[in-house]
């Protein structure tokens, strides 16, 4: 292949015609050191699968290098394009639940069933591949500010559809089927609460759980013993209102970015502009813990999810309280030193 003529959408082809010109034998040699499953793929999956291990992530011991970084630094492959390559060679194994799909992009955005962590993935024909609700094993690395699958994906049936088929062909309802249920129908309750304009968070806190109440509490070091629900959310507002730059201090890179986006659109911004952020909230997740960014923000009363009229329809929406918009945007020292410009 044309190295001047090497794009995006050719450069791993071009990196795999150099490894079958050099390094055919050492494939052979170093096969049986494959560090992932291949079970119940065909031969030539196989092949693929371990072929794209050899290539990205085997580091020969003569060079020190993998393949992919030796035909980079040979052909001195310039950035954008060389940053992206090298990226290759640190992908992760996970489980990831395909969220969204967007035909016009070609792009999905996957969610890392152990992290809890979203992704936006890219790459051809994944929308015709892939389906909303899938669950996918498999390997993924970064591609600039955006993920690529790598190797050979499985798709699995999740435990919610082994147990919805079982629900079709049999009308067993199991007991995981019916705590879920009762679990989203309780968030849609909480999520349902009408927002206008001014954000009035101790509104919102009203419709809280006994639990999330005291969830918080303990999130913001609130000491709650012996006082009353309505107590417990004066004590959250007034603590907020009051300690908001500290409590920000405290926040990981991720919150703080999620939180910049937001105060940026005025406090109050559509859901669905969240959607590179973590969103995983379990209704027990003061007992369970929650993991996800967006999930973390609102177990410290930072982010609340409610519905807003836009035009004529209703939007689910993220929104932040009033002071942790004034800090954000009003403090340009503080914006500086929690790096969320």
């Amino acid at each position: 292949m044309d190295i001047n003529i090497l794009t995006e959408e050719n450069c791993k082809q071009a990196v795999y015609e150099y490894s079958k010109q050099n390094y055919l034998q050492e494939f052979t040699n170093v096969a049986e050191l494959f560090p992932y499953t291949n079970e119940g793929l065909s031969a030539d999956l196989k092949f693929k699968n371990m072929l794209d291990w050899f290539i990205f992530e085997w580091i020969n011991p003569v060079t020190g290098k993998t393949i992919v970084r030796e035909f980079v630094e040979k052909h001195q492959i310039q950035e954008p394009l060389r940053e992206k390559m090298l990226q290759m060679e640190t992908p992760f194994y996970s489980e990831f639940r395909v969220l969204s799909l967007n035909k016009d992009s070609n792009n999905l955005i996957v969610l890392d069933r152990k992290s809890g962590k979203n992704y936006e993935v890219t790459g051809a024909n994944l929308v015709d591949t892939f389906n909303a609700g899938q669950v996918i094993k498999g390997r993924m690395h970064a591609w600039g500010n955006e993920w690529r699958f790598t190797g050979i994906l499985r798709s699995t049936p999740s435990e919610e559809e082994i147990e919805m088929e079982m629900f079709a062909r049999h009308g067993i309802i199991s007991p995981n089927m019916f705590l879920q249920h009762f679990e989203d129908n309780k968030i849609e309750e909480i999520e349902d609460v009408i927002v206008k304009g001014q954000i009035n968070v101790h509104g919102i806190l009203n419709k809280y759980p006994a639990h999330w109440i005291d969830g918080i509490c303990d999130n913001l070091k609130i000491n709650t013993k012996g006082i009353l629900k309505k107590e417990k959310i004066k004590l959250i507002t007034h603590t907020i209102n009051q300690d908001a730059q500290i409590i920000l201090t405290t926040l990981s890179n991720e919150e703080k970015n999620c939180l910049k986006l937001i105060a940026n659109a005025g406090g109050m911004i559509k859901y669905g502009k969240l959607n590179k952020f973590s969103s995983d909230m379990p209704y027990w997740w003061h007992e369970q813990g929650v993991n996800s960014t967006i999930g973390k923000l609102r177990a410290k009363g930072l982010l609340y999810v409610g519905k807003s009229l836009v035009g004529s329809k209703f939007y689910k929406m993220a929104l932040i309280p009033l002071e942790v918009v004034s800090v954000i945007q009003g403090k340009q020292k503080f914006s500086n030193e929690i790096n969320i410009i």
